[in-house]
């Protein structure tokens, strides 16, 4: 099972996190989990809440 997640500050922010390591390799999340760590880096306010609308 996957999260959809989005920045509460910039709504066009979205990332799509697997919850274990094996949905992770099969689908390949590793870059956007990375992504998804740089923007936290760069902007601390920022928080990822989870999304029910995600188109």
């Amino acid at each position: 099972m996957v999260l959809k997640v989005k920045c509460n500050k910039h709504k066009k922010i979205k990332f799509t996190i697997p919850q274990s390591i094996d949905e992770a390799v099969e689908l390949n999340s590793f870059p956007q989990i990375k992504e998804m760590s740089n923007h936290l880096q760069s902007y601390p306010k920022c928080k990822m809440i989870r999304s029910l609308d995600f188109e």
